[in-house]
């Protein structure tokens, strides 16, 4: 049932609502141009594209992205940790779907 809610997470996607799914120890949500992850210094997330993505730059965690294209199932983002108050996620072309962990699991 998991990726069946993702996949209907992504068919279903709206700029216009803040979708997302949350679990026992995370929240999974599409990220389209720009989001910034707040309040979640410490916390571990982790991005996969879909499709192929340009452009991403990751601002605010230990490891960053500058420019970067990623695709599956070559290139993904597994386990970056936020190491600042704030972190921003921003691509240029496509989507990345973004999990975040409760901090306990990080």
């Amino acid at each position: 049932h998991g990726f069946a809610n993702m996949i209907n997470l992504l068919r279903n996607y709206n700029k216009k609502i803040d979708m997302k799914i949350i679990t026992r120890n995370s929240i999974v949500f599409p990220i389209i141009n720009k989001k910034v992850i707040k309040n979640s210094s410490g916390k571990r997330f982790s991005i996969f594209p879909i499709g192929k993505t340009e452009g991403i730059i990751l601002e605010g965690c230990k490891y960053t992205f500058k420019d970067k294209s990623i695709l599956l199932p070559i290139d993904y983002s597994v386990s970056n940790v936020i190491s600042k108050n704030n972190a921003s996620v921003y691509v240029k072309k496509g989507m990345l779907i973004c999990i975040l962990f409760d901090k306990e699991y990080s």
